[in-house]
């Protein structure tokens, strides 16, 4: 337990290190909250666009037809100018539609993200219509149009916008995190090290492998704290807390956890100067984000890269969230956990022999 203690002194002491990463971790929050307000104006609206028909032939229904399989569509067969301000002001609407003989006219919200995709669909229409006409039917000209336009964004529902944003904040937040555990670890290691604590170990008849291991668990137990603390904080941000999605997001971290510890000891044994070791940490945890498509999508990327990346566990990471992400079964995820547990062992096992050589090498 005295161990457990001073181990939280020294990180209390060098607090400042942790409270950077700490600070990224809230500025991503901070960017989620503004793409999120930006999504309001869409997950908001009742209805997305109102028409009034007062052509009521072929063309003006063939365009109904077109609004309706692309957004939330209501008819209505009158018009009350005050009405109509209202609903849009209450969101009850973005958009509201007039067909006349010669001219559409319409009413909208200032500033919205759907009554701007709204108009921009209407008048891909209608350029479609003038575009073709001469030489194409008006089914060919419809299918033509529906091929060439996103309908995705207008269409999203809150759940799912809500989903999207999930997903993207615990891919970029792998940086930040993966930057703490390093941290962690290497402030413990060194300043028990270097405070000629193996001398105490031989002294006390502590076995130097169980000072390790000690250390390990006082490690594991101050990022256990952090995983908790940045779930929830997400969670509730989000307002997921115990959903599906959200927990097995949180369990992928969990397990990406013990490979990122194993790997952190690993740098800290051979770095030793704090500038030089930071600059590692930063050099692997920004490198590998990047490289396994924790900031950018994995299409982007070179099939050699990714297959680089895949040795390293933040590559499995994204995969085990890509798996959360497409709603593929909890039984895909055995596949990175496995993967992730097996890269432990193994960096703990490199951790073990490059200990146990650096210890023959000073008894020469």
């Amino acid at each position: 337990m005295s161990l457990f203690k001073s181990y939280f002194k020294i990180l209390k002491e060098n607090r400042k290190s942790l409270f950077i990463y700490i600070g990224i971790f809230m500025l991503f929050l901070f960017i989620a909250k503004i793409e999120d307000s930006n999504n309001k104006d869409i997950l908001s609206i009742e209805k997305d666009i109102s028409i009034l028909d007062n052509l009521n032939n072929e063309q003006s229904k063939r365009l109904i037809k077109y609004l309706e399989k692309t957004t939330n569509v209501d008819l209505v067969d009158n018009f009350d100018e005050n009405k109509i301000k209202d609903q849009i002001f209450f969101d009850k609407i973005a958009f509201f539609l007039i067909i006349d003989k010669d001219k559409l006219r319409y009413y909208a919200k200032e500033n919205n993200a759907s009554s701007f995709i709204i108009k921009e669909k209407i008048e891909s229409y209608l350029n479609g219509l003038d575009n073709y006409k001469d030489f194409l039917s008006l089914d060919k000209i419809e299918e033509i149009i529906y091929d060439d336009i996103e309908y995705s964004y207008a269409n999203q529902k809150g759940k799912e916008v809500k989903e999207i944003s999930l997903s993207s904040m615990y891919k970029v937040i792998a940086y930040s995190f993966m930057a703490l555990i390093f941290n962690a670890v290497y402030l413990g290691l060194k300043n028990f090290i270097d405070k000629n604590m193996m001398d105490r170990i031989v002294v006390s008849g502590l076995r130097e492998k169980d000072f390790f291991i000690k250390i390990f668990a006082a490690s594991l137990f101050f990022i256990l704290i952090l995983w908790i603390g940045i779930n929830i904080t997400i969670g509730a941000f989000f307002k997921v807390l115990f959903t599906k999605n959200w927990m097995l997001y949180a369990l992928n971290q969990f397990i990406f956890i013990f490979p990122i510890i194993a790997l952190g000891e690993i740098i800290s044994l051979l770095v030793r100067n704090d500038q030089a070791v930071n600059a590692a940490f930063q050099l692997f945890a920004l490198g590998t984000s990047f490289t396994s498509g924790a900031f950018i999508p994995q299409e982007m990327i070179s099939s050699k890269i990714l297959k680089f990346a895949s040795f390293f566990p933040t590559y499995w990471l994204v995969e085990a969230n890509k798996i959360v992400d497409n709603n593929l079964g909890i039984e895909k995820l055995t596949g990175p956990y496995s993967i992730m547990i097996l890269q432990t062992i193994v960096f703990l096992a490199l951790y073990l022999l490059i200990s146990g050589r650096k210890k023959l090498f000073k008894s020469f």
